[in-house]
Parts: C-alpha cells; sequence; structure tokens
C-alpha cells in the first residue's frame, strides 16, 4: 500500500526528539485514541491499545509528530501521514469518475419506515478475507484496496452521501494502522484524556482563559490549588518558564502532581516548584504568621492546661519521664521549625498570583479540602499572601459556594477590585459535531464551571499638588477653584 508508506525526511533536532527515560502520546489516527506511555529503560518496547507492541528501537531518535505504520510484513516503520478527510474525498471522486452507480442524493426509499441499509447484510461483500490478505501481499495501494472494497459492496449505491463516507472511514480504520508519536505538553495531554470531567472540568481552551485571567508571566510568584490531576500545575510552569516560582498547596502528600511528571519538563523548570501542605498554610494564615503564638500552642499542647501558669523548667515528673519530655520537646522543635520555614517562604514570597481549580465531584467528601470552608480557607490564604495588585482567580464545578464568596469579596471594596463572576458554557453544546442528527437530552451539561476574579486593592496616600504645576509659597493655600475661574 504505497499510499500510506511513503518515506518522511527526516530532520530531526537535538531538543525535539524521543528520547529514552521520557513520556511521550501515542495516538492511534484513525480513531484518535491515545495513551500516555514512559519509556523505560527497563523494558525494550511499549505495549499500544492491547494489541500491538512497538519496538524502543522504532521510536528512539525520531522527532516529535512522526508517524508510524504498521506493514504487511508486521514491522512499524515512518510514513506520511494519511489526510482522512481528503483520501475520502479523492476515494468519492475516483469512484464517480470509473463510472460507479454511487445512486441519487434526492432518491427516497419506497417504504419511509424502511432502513436505508438492510440490516441484515451478510454476503453483500464480493471480497472474501483471502482476496484482501492477497491484494496486500501484492501490494495494491491504499486507494485500489478502498475502491475494490467500494466495488464489492452490495449496499454501497443504497447508502446516503454521509453514509458513504462513513462506509469508507470505517474501512480505513480497519486496514490501515497509523501511530502518530507526540509530545508530552499541556496541549497534547488534555486531548489524551479525551475529557474535561477527568480533570476537574477544566477544558484546555478554558484554562488558557483562568491564566490570562490571573495575569501570569515570567518572573512572578504564584500560588496553585489544583483539582485537575496537575494540569494546571503544568500549564503555569510552562508560562513560569525558569523565571519564578511556583508553590503549590498539597492537600495531602504526592497529590495532583501526576501530569506534571508526564509534561517532561526540564530540571530548571522543576526546581521552580515547591510544594506546602494545605493545613499547614491555612494554619499559618489564621495564625497570622506568629512564631511566639505557635510555640505557646506547642507548650500548652504538650503540658496541658493545667500546667500553662507552671514553670516549664521544673515539671512534676520523674526522671524517666523528664528524658523522654526532653527528647520530645526536641522533636516538636524540629518539627515547629519545618512548619516556619513554610510559613517564612510562603510570606516572604509576596505571591503575585493564585489560582485555584476545585472540583467538589471527584475527590471524597471526607477530605478536608472539601468541606463547606475550602473556598473561605482559599480567601484568608490569598488575603494574607497577595501582595497589593496581585490577582485572585478561582474555576470551580459548583455555582453556589462561588458567588457566596464573590458576594462577601464584593462587599469589601477597600480590599478588592476588579471583581468579575462569570460561567464557562460547554463547548460540546456551543460547536456541535459533524454529524446527521445530533443527539441532545437533558444528560448534556451546558455550563462547565464558573471564575471568579478579583485584584487586591493597592493602598496608596494621595498627596494633593496644585494644577498649575508648582507649589505655592511658604504659609500660602493653594488657590481655589473659583479664583482660578475668575482669573482666567
Amino acid at each position: 500500500m504505497t499510499d500510506s508508506l511513503v518515506r518522511a525526511p527526516e530532520t530531526p533536532t537535538d531538543d525535539a526528539i524521543v528520547s529514552l527515560g521520557s513520556w511521550v502520546i501515542l495516538t492511534e489516527l484513525a480513531s484518535k485514541t491515545s495513551r500516555i506511555e514512559f519509556l523505560d529503560p527497563v523494558n525494550k518496547e511499549v505495549r499500544f491499545l492491547r494489541k500491538w507492541n512497538i519496538p524502543y528501537s522504532c521510536l528512539l531518535g525520531i522527532p516529535y509528530g512522526a508517524t508510524l505504520t504498521l506493514d504487511h510484513e508486521g514491522k512499524w516503520r515512518r510514513c506520511r501521514r494519511l489526510n482522512i478527510d481528503a483520501f475520502v474525498a479523492e476515494t468519492l471522486a475516483e469512484l464517480r469518475r470509473q463510472g460507479v452507480d454511487m445512486g441519487s442524493e434526492d432518491e427516497e426509499s419506497e417504504d419511509e419506515g424502511a432502513p436505508l441499509v438492510p440490516t441484515g447484510s451478510q454476503g453483500s461483500q464480493k471480497l472474501q478475507t483471502d482476496d484482501v490478505i492477497s491484494m496486500k501481499s501484492d501490494k495494491v495501494s491504499l486507494r485500489e484496496l478502498i475502491i475494490g472494497l467500494c466495488k464489492g459492496s452490495g449496499t454501497f449505491r443504497r447508502r446516503t452521501a454521509f453514509s458513504q463516507e462513513k462506509y469508507i472511514r470505517k474501512k480505513l480504520d480497519r486496514h490501515v494502522l497509523q501511530v502518530g508519536i507526540k509530545k508530552c505538553d499541556s496541549q497534547n495531554i488534555w486531548d489524551a484524556y479525551a475529557s474535561a470531567w477527568k480533570l476537574g472540568g477544566l477544558d484546555s481552551h478554558y484554562a488558557g482563559y483562568l491564566l490570562n485571567q490571573a495575569n501570569i508571566t515570567a518572573g512572578q510568584n504564584v500560588l496553585v490549588f489544583d483539582h485537575s490531576l496537575g494540569f494546571l500545575t503544568a500549564c503555569v510552569l510552562d508560562r513560569l518558564g525558569t523565571l519564578g516560582k511556583l508553590i503549590f498547596a498539597a492537600e495531602f502528600r504526592g497529590a495532583s502532581s501526576h501530569i506534571m511528571k508526564q509534561t517532561n519538563l526540564t530540571t530548571e523548570i522543576k526546581s521552580c516548584y515547591r510544594e506546602i501542605p494545605f493545613d499547614v498554610l491555612i494554619e499559618g494564615c489564621r495564625r497570622g504568621f506568629n512564631d511566639e503564638k505557635l510555640r505557646e500552642d506547642f507548650r500548652g499542647f504538650f503540658y496541658g492546661a493545667e500546667n500553662l501558669e507552671k514553670s516549664l523548667e521544673k515539671p512534676e515528673l520523674s526522671e524517666y519521664h523528664l528524658d523522654r519530655v526532653r527528647l520530645a520537646i526536641q522533636r516538636r522543635d524540629l518539627r515547629l521549625a519545618n512548619r516556619l520555614a513554610c510559613y517564612k517562604m510562603v510570606e516572604k514570597q509576596q505571591i503575585d498570583s493564585c489560582v485555584a481549580v476545585l472540583d467538589c465531584s471527584r475527590l471524597p467528601a471526607s477530605n478536608p479540602i472539601l468541606t463547606a470552608n475550602t473556598l473561605s480557607d482559599i480567601y484568608q490564604i490569598a488575603e494574607k499572601t497577595l501582595k497589593p495588585g496581585g490577582r485572585l482567580v478561582i474555576f470551580h464545578t459548583n455555582m453556589q459556594p462561588l458567588s457566596d464568596l464573590y458576594a462577601h469579596i464584593k462587599a469589601r471594596k477597600h480590599t478588592w477590585t476588579n471583581c468579575s463572576f462569570s460561567e464557562i458554557c460547554s463547548r460540546s453544546i456551543c460547536f456541535l459535531p459533524q454529524r446527521s442528527h445530533p443527539q441532545m437530552d437533558n444528560s448534556i451539561r451546558l455550563v462547565e464551571g464558573f471564575i471568579l476574579c478579583a485584584s487586591k486593592m493597592v493602598l496608596t496616600e494621595i498627596n494633593p499638588t496644585p494644577l498649575d504645576g508648582h507649589e505655592p509659597p511658604s504659609g500660602q493655600e493653594p488657590p481655589s477653584k473659583k479664583q482660578k475661574n475668575e482669573d482666567c
């Protein structure tokens, strides 16, 4: 099949080729099925769609964007990517040139209730399986093979124009296997997941809108709350590059960082990533970053409320218990020092933007971040850590809690400004796929989520100056507006 096996020019560059130990996206071009795989140095091949094994020798060293095909000998090699839409149009035109009866678009069935194509169409294809295998072994071109299948079909003439195109696409999906090699960046990863609801309801287009609203640029310090499996974190790191810092508020150890590992980020970019436990961060904000208050709380927790007034140097304990107390105090001081370091890091960073993607339907309700105070906690953290002029942007799948927070922020006019609340309509409703009978039912969501944006107020002292451009003499008040009008 020479149409799909034309060699592509090999001009890879060092920074855009597939290497060992990296993540790649394998996409079957006909069915648009994708799979994210890690090229582990231990293995020698990768499994694709549970049917085929692609050896590393066919993947390593080729540029991203290349296409592999499985020939009639069962070997993988590079090929030119097949343009399916153009191939279908050219095949239909070739059938018309050869005088094949394509039917009439205005032709109607005698029985309006009968289907256009009979359901029991066994034996309608004249070509047998052995004939197709023989044509492939003789290296017949792909177009000749598809034309032969169309001529041998007993129902092709009675199909509509849309059904004829669908028939050709189905045969291409069955007889042609092309696999595209894509780079693991944020856009390709979202396409591989194929559903926004797997990523906290966040669409790739809305992620760009979210980052633009947060005004994220290189060199900034960004605080991120992520329920999209690390998709938002990867997008922010792409914008920051090697400049700036990203502070990730983790709900638990290793949370929401899966996609960030798949993006093949460089070591320089990963060095900008910092992770802080969410409970530690909210605890520090509630206590106002007060070191002495924290130490008093730890002492009170250790000795109990009844021993707060007593001297800590002589607790009423035995020598054995006293040694254990000293060791416990040292351990608690060490934990306290680690927590204080986290507080001070956030306090000194002067956060430029705070971005959050929340999806309460994807995580268990027992998680502390999914309680009713989640948005309130994020708001407190943003109010404590954002510098004047910083942006707060929150994406949520539920309207009511976010609208309540919007009303609260809107009422604080001396702290926040440029407040906005918007809804994101579903792209599946705005742009329907090209099909003859679109199906729309109550299960389709009309709104993907809601976005809250606000800017922290910049407090400045305004000193009025004369309008004429010079200071009045000492001891003399500036002229009033009435005097200026009389002078004019």
